[in-house]
């Protein structure tokens, strides 16, 4: 499987997986010049955007391993794009889903609020 149908597959059943436990998906692959957001969504009432990470192998270390400073910092100017552009005020919070591709059913780990900066 190609990398960009990997990162396909494992977005969709990150939402999937997403709404079985109770966020409500608002929209996917926000885009900004400063980079996108692949899942945003409400968690009761918070706006939670949310950086899903497919990997099939351990090769070049975990998913979660793979958000850098850079990424963070480009995931805090996208998220006050979409604030700014969708009027949205109140608590919001950056969450992180793995999905794990390899072999048998997908799996997958979640950190809430994976990071400490606000973007509100």
């Amino acid at each position: 499987m190609k990398r960009q149908e990997k990162g396909r597959l494992g977005e969709k059943l990150a939402q999937l997986h997403l709404e079985k436990m109770g966020y409500v998906i608002i929209g996917n692959n926000y885009r900004s010049p400063d980079g996108e957001i692949d899942i945003i969504a409400r968690k009761d009432s918070v706006l939670v955007f949310i950086e899903v990470r497919s990997k099939s192998t351990l090769d070049l270390g975990t998913a979660a391993e793979s958000i850098t400073s850079t990424k963070r910092q480009r995931l805090i100017k996208t998220a006050l794009s979409y604030i700014a552009e969708h009027n949205e005020a109140g608590d919001a919070r950056f969450d992180f889903i793995s999905v794990w591709l390899g072999y048998g059913s997908p799996s997958f780990e979640i950190i809430e609020n994976a990071f400490s900066e606000d973007p509100c």
